[in-house]
C-alpha cells in the first residue's frame, strides 16, 4: 500500500469542480495508468484513511470550500475512485 500513498501529490489541493482521479492524472501525466489502477487506489485510500458512511457506502471524503468531497467510496464489492 505505500506504493499507492506515493502516488498522492505532497500538498493535496483539489479545487472546487476537480476530482481525485483528474488530479492524479495530471499529476502523474499518465492518464490510461491511472484509469487501469482506479481500484486498487480506492481499495487503498479506503484501507488507509478514516471513513464515513454515505447511503451504506463506506467513503473517504475530505473538506472542499466548506463542502465534502468523496474521494473515494467502498460499496459491496466495488470500489470507485472519484
Amino acid at each position: 500500500m505505500d506504493c499507492i500513498l506515493m502516488l498522492l501529490p505532497s500538498e493535496l489541493k483539489l479545487g472546487y469542480g476537480e476530482s481525485l482521479l483528474e488530479l492524479l492524472m495530471r499529476h502523474l501525466r499518465n492518464e490510461d495508468d491511472v484509469i487501469r489502477a482506479k481500484r486498487v487506489i480506492a481499495k487503498a485510500l479506503i484501507d488507509y484513511f478514516p471513513t464515513t458512511e454515505i447511503n451504506g457506502c463506506e467513503a473517504v471524503v475530505m473538506m472542499v470550500n466548506n463542502m465534502r468531497k468523496v474521494l473515494a467510496e467502498h460499496c459491496g464489492d466495488h470500489y470507485e475512485l472519484y
